[in-house]
């Protein structure tokens, strides 16, 4: 669900830290707005922080953030908000809502800045093209849902809408979307640069960087709710200066050159207290999880002993300079706030590190997926400290395994061959990577082409499809100096999987295999065709991926569906 914007444009800010205004007609106390007088006309200059990039609503994420304002209000929604939340008409006067399907009826006499009447095959066009999720559009998912369809019938003024999904916010998401007249969407190019809506103002001119200025309509007779066209405290200019020094906003408006600044500091606080100021809740310090399957953090054990390591309290003196207060949910910020409540009380864990270090300890691996690698870095006792990475050889779900060949000249691989012993411990660091990865519930045939040790994460995929019961086709091609060298050699032959050799320098009696090293023909012999679509993972030396590579793209696969690792001598 999205935030809206509130009815009064002295109130049209949201999520800033400290906003002020100079109003030399008021007879209010600072910080109360019930007793302001509002001022007709003239021209009410505002400072921004930042500049708000391209103003085509569309393609800004931020569009309803406060680097947009004021040049949002060139464009209208099709409902408002009042300050309890409640729908508002605006350039809908009614609706009809389920969960996935919504009917608007336009209001009569609405028209674009350009003077043109708004029509309902307008705005069906708006939903419909934010709801094709080819058009990239940052408006897809956050007011529509991708596949969303609108119908419009324009005698009676109509918008049908079929949700792409289940929306228990139906009305209030796509009921807020800013609307963008038929120049507008037809002219994207454009519209990065210009406004083309139906709001109360509409944009005359700007310096990217530096001002914009916008001009309220003389036609605009519509607005949320009740509203009238000669509703008190409407500006007939509003210019927008980019400020990016919150102090210098300060002197500004202590100055009387600026009538508005938005997030302003803390130090200027105290000289601004004879001013009209508003207090508003910003979101600091969020903490957020990516629970996709496959990290440590999909687990909710591990999301919850992380938190209990975090003291939230101290932190949030920190972040907040000592004058912030915990927030009672994740949307509180948002004005109007739709649905009150405190949801953190009782659902986030308290300060607790031993129980952290318990939970932790007793999870271990939180997980891998097979390809992945991991870092070991050992710690000599005068404090000297190496670092190798290392494949890791189980699936996913087994216990945690590597296979380190030994080095004879190595400087870690000796030690870990040799010395280790049930019960040592060392740092690791992982899992690392997510490209050279294959997670057993992809269809298409898979090619494994394995030079050496390079074999280890392949080995890790291969052990993936007999764990899940995988039915998709997996083919290895394992090159190896001799039978000896070939790692996993016995329990290759029992995983289900076709396994190919290749013996570049001995091969035992009776060997009727392979024995060169890969080429394109052995890759034509070996390798499925290109057009079945396979997968293809490569690893081994660089000189060996190279060739595998290149020989796999000549005939005829597709480079995209080649991922390659590449190793050097680990020791």
């Amino acid at each position: 669900m999205r935030p809206n914007r509130p009815l009064a444009l002295v109130a049209l800010v949201a999520a800033m830290v400290l906003t002020a205004c100079t109003n030399s007609s008021s007879t209010s106390k600072p910080g109360n707005a019930g007793a302001v007088k509002f001022v007709n006309g003239g021209t009410f200059v505002a400072g921004q922080n930042s500049d708000p990039g391209s103003l085509n609503p569309f393609v800004n994420s931020g569009f309803f953030g406060t680097s947009t304002y004021p040049v949002s209000l060139a464009y209208d929604s099709l409902i408002a908000h009042d300050a309890k939340g409640s729908p508002q008409p605006l350039l809908a006067a009614t609706w009809q809502e389920t969960t996935t399907k919504l009917t608007f009826t336009l209001r009569d006499g609405i028209t674009c800045s350009d003077g043109t009447p708004l029509t309902a095959s307008d705005v069906a066009a708006d939903i419909n093209y934010v709801g094709d999720a080819k058009n990239k559009s940052v408006l897809t998912g956050q007011f529509v849902q991708a596949g969303t369809i609108a119908t419009a019938d324009d005698a009676s003024r109509t918008i049908h809408v079929k949700s792409g999904a289940p929306d228990a916010f139906l009305l209030d998401n796509v009921g807020s979307m800013p609307i963008v007249c038929k120049a507008g969407l037809e002219n994207q190019k454009a519209l990065a640069s210009t406004t083309e809506g139906t709001g109360l103002y509409k944009l005359v001119s700007m310096k990217a960087g530096n001002e914009y200025t916008l001009e309220r309509r003389t036609d605009y007779a519509w607005g949320p709710g009740d509203w009238k066209n000669n509703q008190p405290g409407m500006p007939d200019k509003i210019v927008v200066r980019v400020i990016a020094n919150a102090t210098t906003q300060a002197n500004l408006l202590l100055a009387g050159d600026i009538n508005y600044a938005v997030a302003l500091n803390e130090r200027d606080a105290p000289r601004l207290d004879g001013l009209f100021k508003d207090v508003l809740p910003l979101p600091t310090g969020v903490l957020l999880f990516n629970e996709a399957p496959g990290h440590p953090t999909s687990d909710p054990e591990v999301r919850k002993a992380l938190v209990q390591a975090l003291n939230l309290p101290d932190i949030g003196k920190v972040v907040g300079g000592g004058k912030g207060q915990p927030t009672a949910q994740l949307d509180e910020y948002f004005v109007p706030n739709l649905c009150p409540g405190n949801t953190t009380d009782g659902n986030i864990p308290g300060f607790d590190l031993e129980a952290a270090k318990s939970a932790l300890d007793a999870d271990g691996w939180a997980g891998h997926r097979a390809g992945q690698h991991l870092d070991v870095r050992l710690t000599a006792e005068d404090g000297y400290q190496a670092e190798r990475s290392y494949s890791v050889a189980s699936a996913p779900g087994e216990p945690l395994a590597i296979t380190v060949e030994r080095l004879e000249d190595g400087e870690v691989s000796p030690y870990l061959v040799d010395d280790v012993a049930d019960g040592d411990a060392f740092e690791v660091r992982g899992p690392i990577g997510g490209y050279f990865v294959w997670d057993g519930d992809e269809p298409e045939p898979v090619l494994l082409v394995a030079g050496g040790s390079g074999v280890v994460p392949l080995m890790a995929m291969a052990r993936r499809r007999a764990r899940v019961g995988s039915t998709a086709t997996m083919r290895l091609l394992y090159s190896s100096r001799t039978w000896d060298d070939v790692i996993y050699r016995d329990e290759l032959e029992t995983l289900g999987i076709e396994v190919v050799h290749t013996l570049t320098r001995r091969q035992p009696p009776g060997w009727s295999g392979y024995s060169r090293r890969i080429d394109d023909e052995l890759l034509r012999e070996v390798a499925f065709p290109a057009v079945n679509g396979p997968r293809v993972y490569v690893c081994g030396s660089t000189r060996f991926v190279d060739a595998a590579a290149d020989g796999l793209v000549r005939l005829g696969y597709d480079p995209r569906s080649i991922r390659t690792e590449r190793f050097g001598a680990t020791g």
